[in-house]
């Protein structure tokens, strides 16, 4: 006779050394179906990627994602399997595939983790040469984090026949939550609003302010005079045969600081990074981070050599080297896979750094982006201690919109001069 039933998607989810546990619980979730489906009024529908999922060539997208999208994303419930392994880390995950399938849908979705029940290490696996060994130091270490309280709890099972009791127990308890669940929205279809994906955003490094830099042009130009002066006694000074002129030199040195400072910033300087994570998938995701009273530089492998002009050089008529920095840098983009940066000034000369992620999921690791700008200050600027950012997000496939604020720190005198040391003695530097 017919049933009214709420079909439910289990994933059973497991490294390749599960393949014997993943084809038991298939089984038990079709028991399952036979003897309580009607009285429970749920059917669960098991999915694994071998028979579930389609091959797919997608540029830029590994095979985990696409094991997401197909049903992971999709699922209701996931039973997760481990054995002799931990898996394989992804380009999401630190751990495995399998963990990132049990990351993305909980805390939605019940997820159970089942792991083999082993008092001593199989001597398959002590002998092997191949990893196993690793692979399950690897796994014990994972299954050590539900002991410190950070991963809920799991099960244990012997052999076959015990993992699919736990199962069959663990899936009665859930189609009574669905069911409920049924019976609640179909009563009140629009009480709840869906919850809202969280964003973080947060700049890592630091904001460039170099005071020392005017101290070591004028060392430099020190130590260029001094040689000159030396040079006099013997012969003519071959840049310039009169005090006005050494004069002017200096001047012209001097009133190039600012060149000077941003030139050394470019090649000192590190970068800051930015750390992007949410609770959620989120596709096509913009974020632009506004920085007020700083401006930007492209990070540059220069030496001091190439930033330095000295007093003795063949032609007069340019002492210093046009360096040809433009008060406005060009956008520079760059393009990291499936994350891209770019960084440009605003027509109030607001200096804007846009991000774009194809795709950003769930995960215990961020997604970060390197090498996006450096930030500075002139050198001859108050002293500071924080600069203060503010970021906004909108993403492809919601209408919802993020934003946010945070403070950078400005970086130490101590901190930079000390950044320009190991710059100056650098090999290959000189």
């Amino acid at each position: 006779m017919t049933f009214n039933a709420l079909g439910v998607t289990v994933m059973i989810s497991g490294p390749s050394d599960t393949t014997a546990e993943v084809d038991a619980v298939r089984a038990a979730i079709g028991r399952w179906n036979a003897r309580h489906s009607q009285s429970e009024g749920v059917i669960f529908i098991a999915k694994h990627y071998s028979t579930d999922s389609v091959p797919l060539y997608l540029k830029g997208q590994d095979g985990q994602s696409v094991i997401n999208d197909q049903i992971t994303s999709k699922s209701d419930v996931v039973v997760v399997l481990f054995k002799h392994r931990l898996g394989t880390p992804t380009l999401r995950n630190e751990h495995s595939g399998t963990v990132e399938e049990a990351d993305l849908r909980a805390p939605d979705s019940p997820v159970h983790f089942y792991f083999w029940d082993a008092k001593t290490i199989p001597a398959e696996i002590v002998n092997d040469r191949t990893g196993a060994l690793e692979q399950w130091h690897n796994l014990s270490d994972f299954r050590g984090k539900f002991h410190e309280n950070e991963s809920g709890s799991y099960a244990m099972f012997t052999d076959l026949q015990h993992l699919c009791s736990q199962v069959e127990d663990a899936l009665l308890t859930d189609a009574r939550k669905f069911a409920a669940s049924r019976v609640t929205s179909t009563q009140a279809p629009m009480t709840v609003a869906p919850a809202k994906i969280v964003l973080t955003v947060d700049v890592r490094g630091g904001v460039w302010r170099a005071p020392g830099v005017k101290d070591l042009v004028e060392r430099m130009i020190d130590i260029e005079l001094q040689d000159e002066y030396k040079r006099k006694a013997d012969r003519p000074l071959r840049l310039s045969e009169t005090e006005e002129r050494l004069t002017k030199w200096k001047a012209d040195i001097r009133n190039d600081m600012e060149t000077f400072d941003e030139h050394v910033a470019a090649a000192a300087a590190a970068p800051i990074t930015v750390e992007v994570k949410s609770d959620g998938i989120i596709e096509g995701l913009e974020i632009e981070i506004i920085f007020e009273d700083v401006f930007g530089l492209d990070p540059t492998g220069e030496s001091w050599k190439e930033i330095w002009t000295p007093l003795r050089v063949p032609s007069t008529e340019n002492v210093l080297i046009n360096y040809g920095m433009a008060p406005m840098p060009p956008i520079d983009t760059r393009g990291l896979g499936s994350t891209r940066s770019e960084w440009a000034y605003d027509s109030d000369g607001v200096l804007i750094l846009t991000l774009e992620l194809d795709e950003i999921r769930k995960r215990r690791v961020p997604d970060v982006f390197d090498d996006s700008v450096i930030l500075a200050l002139p050198y001859d600027s108050d002293a500071v201690s924080e600069v203060k950012y503010a970021w906004n997000a909108t993403a492809r496939n919601t209408d919802a919109e993020w934003s946010g604020t945070g403070m950078i720190s400005v970086l130490s005198e101590e901190s930079t001069r000390q950044r320009i040391v190991e710059w100056l003695e650098a090999p290959g530097r000189d």
